[in-house]
């Protein structure tokens, strides 16, 4: 019972804390650099599994969204042969204690291995994390500005993103919207669409 308690203050005052200013990706960096150390972002051709260990095919996830993390877990798993994963985030009023008590019930009956984030990567974790990503890619003062063309302002307006590497394109709710280290604005078109967002 005290420990269920401390659990819940831990959680709360996370919650508290963030405010928001941490993305599921910083969550997800973190958690697999502290405890899976897997392959982030692990192209399939069912979609991008988000930590791929040796043993395990792991979808990070909010807490509100458990349902749609069981479902992705098992079909990556699947595609994989790995043993399904989940691990749930706890940011937000949204993600409540009673989602995180209902995803171990289901993750245990379709035994799916199951984590929560918070209980291993701490807000100062986070924020350590966070300058360094910022400050990892080299600036140099001296290179050449790109002009920008019109229609890259009209694809950057249409809401468009496309990784050039794997030919994913992501719409502005997703994640990787500009949030991908080979990408460029792209027109609705371009490459095929994300399977998470729809691009």
């Amino acid at each position: 019972m005290k420990l269920k308690a401390i659990m819940i203050f831990v959680l709360i005052a996370t919650r508290c804390a963030l405010g928001g200013m941490f993305e599921e990706s910083d969550w997800q960096v973190a958690f697999n650099a502290k405890v899976t150390h897997g392959k982030l972002e692990a192209e399939t051709p069912t979609g991008r599994i988000d930590i791929l260990t040796d043993t395990h095919a792991i979808e990070v996830e909010h807490a509100r969204n458990y349902r749609a993390g069981i479902k992705q877990a098992l079909q990556y798993a699947g595609a994989t042969k790995k043993k399904p994963g989940l691990a749930l985030i706890m940011d937000g009023v949204q993600d409540t204690l009673q989602a995180v008590e209902a995803a171990k019930k289901l993750c245990a009956e379709s035994d799916v291995a199951f984590w929560l984030v918070n209980e291993h990567v701490s807000v100062n974790d986070l924020a350590e994390q966070k300058p360094a990503r910022l400050t990892s890619e080299p600036t140099t003062t001296n290179a050449p500005q790109l002009e920008k063309k019109p229609d890259q302002a009209q694809n950057i307006e249409q809401g468009y993103w496309l990784n050039t590497k794997s030919s994913v394109r992501h719409n502005r709710s997703c994640r990787w919207f500009g949030n991908t280290v080979n990408g460029r604005p792209c027109g609705q078109d371009e490459g095929r669409a994300c399977k998470q967002c729809g691009g």
